[in-house]
């Protein structure tokens, strides 16, 4: 109530009002429970920004002066922006990378498509960005289909061209066999006849 009162109504404190959505709970009562659980509220006032997911991104218990609650607000936001750079970096890099695996694929460059799309699939893996991921495996599934295909060429030649054939088997297993481990074991197959 204090705080109502003396804090939010500071003009340094109003600038940064408008950024977040703020919600005023009695703690001790049977609606507030599940919050007050969820976030270990234990001392009242205490201000918790989450985001969308719910995920606690600041906290700060005790009654605050506007200035000291303004700084650190900003502060937060600061760091928020700097997380949102680095989001559109990322973004951004995943973008160039799977126009580069498309564009390799089209090519028939199939060693460069699966080199981006396995750097989609590392950075999506290591960052939480499952769409991305979808879109590494369903990369790799299409470029699969296309190896597929020029294994099953190979496959066909091996009685007509063995020498041919088998440097290109060669050539494929280094290059997709670890990647693919079935089908570097079929060019193994192709290396033997």
């Amino acid at each position: 109530m204090l705080m109502r009162r003396t804090t939010f109504p500071n003009a340094r404190l109003s600038e940064f009002l408008p950024n977040f959505e703020w919600y005023q709970m009695d703690t001790d009562s049977a609606d507030a429970a599940p919050f007050v659980g969820r976030y270990g509220v234990r001392t009242s006032p205490t201000f918790i920004v989450v985001d969308q997911a719910g995920q606690e991104l600041w906290r700060v218990s005790g009654h605050k002066q506007a200035g000291e609650l303004a700084s650190s607000l900003q502060n937060l936001l600061s760091g928020m922006s700097r997380v949102a750079q680095r989001h559109e970096r990322m973004i951004s890099q995943l973008t160039e990378r799977l126009a580069a695996a498309h564009t390799a694929l089209q090519a028939g460059d199939f060693k460069q498509s699966l080199r981006a799309l396995q750097w989609i699939e590392r950075a999506a893996r290591g960052s939480g960005y499952a769409q991305w991921l979808d879109e590494s495996e369903r990369g790799l599934a299409f470029l699969r289909g296309r190896l597929e295909r020029v294994l099953a060429d190979l496959e066909r030649r091996a009685g007509t061209d063995s020498e041919g054939v088998a440097a290109a088997a060669r050539e494929f297993r280094k290059n997709y066999g670890l990647a693919f481990p079935d089908l570097g074991r079929r060019a193994d197959a192709l290396v033997g006849r």
